[in-house]
């Protein structure tokens, strides 16, 4: 590939990337905002299932949020998932991986004279993510947590959305692996 080309590749991937990660971090910041300055509902809300509600003000709109204990009774047609920042984050940063290290594999990961070529080198560090993101999950099982993951792998996911029955659920268990209690 051209260098002039690689490095605007380069150079486009890394804001991306930094933007999206700013991003990434400002929502959880925002939700974690939201968990610590929740307060006790009223009888009336706790009877529908809210755990905590919010109400604030910004940009001359007041808004009014409320976190349900589990799933309401009916979900929204139209559910925000707050997923594309981290996505995008990660998908950036994956491409950035690839531009920078193993696209030009022969300038920035292989010494000279260490006869190892780009091939075997490009291969240790894929298979050092693949090796990196398993020991993370066995770090999880060992300690005895349930490693967070995307929320369809969650136990009881199903159960909660509706929409999704047995047999949706068991597809997506089937094709996501089933999750750990």
């Amino acid at each position: 590939m051209d260098a002039y080309i690689l490095d605007w590749l380069q150079l486009i991937f890394r804001w991306l990337h930094v933007i999206t990660g700013i991003a990434w971090i400002g929502a959880s910041f925002y939700f974690v905002g939201l968990d610590n300055h929740l307060e006790a509902p009223p009888r009336w809300k706790v009877d529908k299932g809210i755990k905590g509600d919010l109400w604030a003000i910004h940009g001359g709109g007041i808004y009014e949020v409320a976190k349900y204990q589990m799933a309401p009774e009916k979900m929204p047609e139209t559910l925000h998932w707050f997923k594309w920042e981290a996505y995008l984050t990660w998908i950036s940063g994956l491409t950035l991986l690839l531009l920078v290290y193993w696209l030009d594999a022969g300038l920035t990961m292989v010494k000279p004279g260490s006869g190892l070529g780009v091939g075997a080198t490009t291969a240790i560090g894929v298979g050092a993510l693949v090796v990196s993101r398993y020991r993370h999950d066995g770090a999880g099982a060992v300690a005895g947590q349930h490693v967070v993951g995307d929320p369809v792998r969650e136990p009881g996911f199903g159960d909660r959305v509706e929409g999704v029955g047995a047999g949706e659920n068991a597809a997506l268990i089937e094709r996501l692996g089933e999750p750990r209690a």
